[in-house]
């Protein structure tokens, strides 16, 4: 008995960037005059047609040189005109076939197809199990990180135990490269082929875990710099409201102060007045039941505010001596009043807006000394 097959003539469709496999359905669009008067020749037969894909996407008038040997034959369902001179087509893969010869270019593409066999496969065999198996297991993860919807319809699909069907329907709807895809086609046997595809499936899972982590580190990091400058702004506005300005003050006095260059210890301490401008805070309103007041919060903010705004000005000499004559009326001041140690302590406390009622009936040093 004779294996020849008949050759059949049909149109030819270059596709660019797409591999149609036998037994899929799938659409695309169809935008080139050549490839639009091919399509409407095959509705006008028989509605079959030969798909092929070409080498260099760039290409717009291919020729049989810039195609690839193996296609597909193809069905045309439908048919969907849209604005324009495109059209999108609705196909379904019969077979493979081979291009043999190109019987005209013009005014589209008109060839010979030689249809290709499969060769058969022992699917008991416990290696072609295991890649069934390996194969819907990657194809599950693979639809879990990249298909959004219609889940359930692509895992009915993939649903077959047949080496070569699982392979040609995972190599459709995955999202590998085009070349990629034609290995896939070219690859005749059953089991050879489901095995390249389940490889190609791997690496294509790796590249799509690390686009999914890198997508989560940009999305986070973008979450936390909208999360940052609201609140920023929340603030400046909140700051705006209550008329105050404290970073930009502090930051004016600390620069001034910098460029005074004075010894180190007297720029240390004016820095730390500045930082604690800074850390201060507006004191609440006063209680009606205080009994009385000693030195509130925002007084010795204000009092932070003019010393360093006046130390920031004065020269570096001046600074100096005044640096010095501050230390020495503060521990004067210690002497004098043993509670200035206490008052020191209650600076930014809510308590130090009220004191104890026998510390107020205290006599002052002055009365006592003159008794």
């Amino acid at each position: 008995m004779s294996d020849y097959k008949p050759l059949a003539c049909l149109p030819v469709l270059p596709l660019r960037g797409i591999v149609v496999f036998p037994g899929c359905v799938t659409h695309f669009d169809v935008g080139r005059s050549r490839s639009a008067r091919a399509v409407e020749e095959a509705m006008r037969a028989d509605q079959m047609i030969f798909l092929v894909a070409q080498r260099d996407v760039q290409c717009d008038e291919p020729k049989k040189a810039d195609l690839y040997q193996i296609g597909t034959v193809a069905y045309v369902r439908q048919i969907l005109r849209l604005p324009g001179d495109n059209m999108r087509i609705l196909v379904e893969g019969k077979y493979r076939a081979q291009l043999t010869d190109m019987i005209h270019a013009e005014p589209y593409l008109f060839a010979r197809a030689m249809e290709l066999d499969e060769p058969g496969y022992h699917a008991a065999v416990p290696r072609t199990q295991a890649l069934v198996r390996q194969a819907h297991q990657l194809f599950e993860q693979f639809i879990d990180l990249a298909v959004k919807s219609g889940q359930e319809n692509l895992l009915q699909g993939s649903a077959t135990d047949d080496a070569g069907e699982l392979a040609d329907f995972i190599a459709q709807n995955a999202t590998f490269g085009y070349e990629d895809k034609q290995k896939i086609l070219e690859t005749l046997p059953p089991v050879h082929r489901l095995e390249l595809c389940v490889r190609t499936m791997a690496k294509e899972l790796d590249i799509l875990r690390l686009e999914s982590e890198i997508n989560d580190q940009v999305q986070q990091n973008v979450n936390q710099n909208q999360r940052d400058y609201y609140l920023r702004e929340q603030l400046h506005v909140i700051r705006e409201e209550l008329g105050e300005d404290d970073d930009s003050d502090a930051d004016s006095y600390r620069a001034k102060i910098q460029a005074l260059k004075l010894p180190k210890e007297t720029e240390e301490k004016l820095l730390r007045e500045v930082s604690r401008l800074r850390a201060s805070r507006p004191a609440p309103p006063r209680p009606p039941c205080c009994a009385i007041t000693l030195i509130p919060s925002s007084t010795c903010r204000g009092t932070r505010r003019r010393r360093s705004g006046w130390m920031s000005s004065l020269p570096r000499r001046s600074s100096t001596r005044i640096i010095s004559a501050s230390s020495r009326s503060k521990s004067a001041f210690s002497r004098r009043w043993p509670c200035g140690s206490w008052l020191r302590s209650c600076r930014g406390r809510s308590s130090a807006w009220s004191a104890p009622r026998a510390w107020a009936r205290r006599p002052s040093p002055s009365r006592s000394h003159a008794r």
